[in-house]
């Protein structure tokens, strides 16, 4: 029930729309190289959209739905889900986060820094949850008269140990993204 009225909270600062407050939705993809905590071989991911984490496909979620504002302090969820499905046993993970940018010029082209908090849920034949705590540095440029917004970013997340094996890492990763305002 805490979890519910934690999303809540965070929907409504998230998704509200105060003057001068667009909403955006946008598609994430890059490359992620997680490096674990203990000894153990990195793991590489390719993947334009973004999926939803864990052996689900990469470390970066695909789909951004945001609030942004004239003052560059923009509020977003970033959230990818991926599922595989082979010989009878299935894998289905959920990567979401909140996170709050800042775009140094909110008009042409400007850097930006961000950070956000989250978690990554893994189902199936096994099951595994993991917090997830990271920030990036890009830059990003409005086109069309504003009404879409091009990002760079270079990112690096936290993911957390769980109590059902995965030991966590950190995961470095490129970015490349766009947004569609929609006023």
């Amino acid at each position: 029930m805490k979890r519910m009225v934690w999303v809540a909270i965070l929907a409504g600062a998230v998704f509200t729309n105060g003057p001068a407050r667009a909403m955006s939705i946008g598609a994430n993809g890059g490359i992620s190289v997680l490096t674990p905590r203990e000894n153990g071989d990195n793991l590489t991911t390719i993947a334009m959209p973004g999926g939803g984490g864990f052996f689900g496909l990469g470390f970066q979620p695909g789909l951004r739905l945001g609030s942004s504002s004239e003052s560059g302090n923009d509020f977003y969820a970033d959230l990818g889900i991926a599922s595989a499905f082979a010989s009878g046993s299935d894998i289905t993970s959920f990567q979401g986060t909140a996170n709050f940018q800042h775009t140094f010029s909110p008009t042409g082209t400007s850097p930006f820094v961000t950070v956000g908090v989250g978690g990554m849920l893994l189902g199936g034949d096994f099951e595994s949850t993991n917090a997830v705590l990271g920030g990036g540095l890009g830059v990003c440029g409005r086109v069309s008269d504003g009404h879409g917004i091009l990002r760079a970013e270079v990112r690096v997340d936290y993911i957390a140990e769980d109590t059902d094996g995965f030991i966590g890492g950190v995961a470095v990763g490129f970015k490349l993204g766009f947004d569609l305002i929609v006023k």
